[in-house]
């Protein structure tokens, strides 16, 4: 796999750390934000291939950070994996149309984790 770069967001430093951790060692260039208004300053410095958000998180939630990306059209075309606790029936689709490109639920395995980013980021495995 190239080099790529992909931002985490997650209000969780446990998680930030963790999931940081785990894509440096699969080969990715990793970068993370605490909350929605950082991810978008770092977005427009870094340009991530991918996003992984967290859509829980306080002031400006996963679902404005989405809505505010895929209006853009600077930005709407890097792919976002909803990564998150919302589990119950109909938040999938919820994230969905809030314009997220796909959804994994927490607690997820990192196998889980690279499929998603895979089916994001076709021709890069």
């Amino acid at each position: 796999m190239n080099m790529r770069t992909i931002l985490i967001v997650d209000d969780e430093m446990k998680s930030r750390e963790l999931l940081s951790q785990l894509l440096r060692c699969s080969g990715w260039d990793v970068i993370t934000a605490n909350d929605g208004r950082d991810a978008l300053g770092k977005i427009k410095i870094s340009r991530p291939h991918v996003i992984v958000l967290d859509m829980t998180m306080p002031e400006m939630d996963g679902f404005e950070v989405t809505r505010s990306l895929k209006s853009n059209p600077e930005y709407q075309t890097i792919p976002i994996l909803a990564a998150t606790g919302l589990c119950s029936w109909g938040d999938r689709q919820r994230c969905l149309a809030a314009g997220c490109d796909d959804y994994v639920a927490k607690p997820f395995t990192l196998g889980e984790l690279q499929q998603h980013l895979a089916s994001l980021l076709p021709g890069d495995s």
